[in-house]
């Protein structure tokens, strides 16, 4: 896979019961090393709501390159070598450009079609968009707009990646996941 950067990755990690704690502990420590690799741009997890075990880790990489040099590295071995011990099964990943990380699901392997996904986004942005218009309104609103604009973005990139889609996924996932017809052409 190549293309032109950045890619995410989604590994999904399904824990042992009781081992939860060791795979957060580990969690940290794999993070950590990464973010020493050129390109690293993040990671976050998405936590089990329920009692299923299953972690997602989305984690991103400028481009496939320096995602390769993390993916071969004998520090990444390592670290896989000593999570054996506490995950129930393969991890499984899914490697993606642009928005389709938003939409990871432990139980879908596939990202829903893209006509969906750009609804779903258009739900969400639309209305964070203009709540950070009013909210930051009176902290950047004297600022011209390319410094109000750099102001606002990362915020609402925020609370899109941490916040909103996470929960606009599970809440639509019924939907977003649902093999029709149309979605197969």
């Amino acid at each position: 896979m190549s293309g032109p950067g950045p890619l995410t990755v989604a590994a999904t990690w399904k824990v042992k019961p009781g081992k939860e704690s060791e795979f957060e502990e580990w969690h940290r420590g794999i993070s950590a090393s990464a973010t020493a690799f050129p390109g690293h741009l993040g990671v976050s997890v998405m936590r089990p709501g329920n009692s299923s075990g299953e972690y997602v880790v989305i984690f991103k990489f400028d481009t496939y390159e320096h995602l390769a040099s993390w993916q071969e590295s004998e520090v990444r071995r390592k670290w896989l070598q000593k999570a054996i011990q506490f995950k129930s099964e393969e991890t499984r990943y899914q490697t993606g450009y642009g928005i389709e990380f938003w939409f990871t699901s432990p139980r879908e392997p596939v990202p829903p079609p893209r006509w969906k996904m750009a609804v779903v986004t258009m739900l969400a942005i639309y209305p964070v968009v203009n709540l950070m218009n009013i909210v930051l309104k009176p902290v950047i609103g004297g600022l011209s707009p390319w410094v109000g604009g750099l102001i606002a973005t990362p915020v609402t990139i925020l609370l899109m990646t941490y916040m909103v889609m996470p929960g606009m996924t599970r809440l639509l996932s019924r939907w977003l996941f649902a093999a029709t017809k149309e979605d197969k052409l």
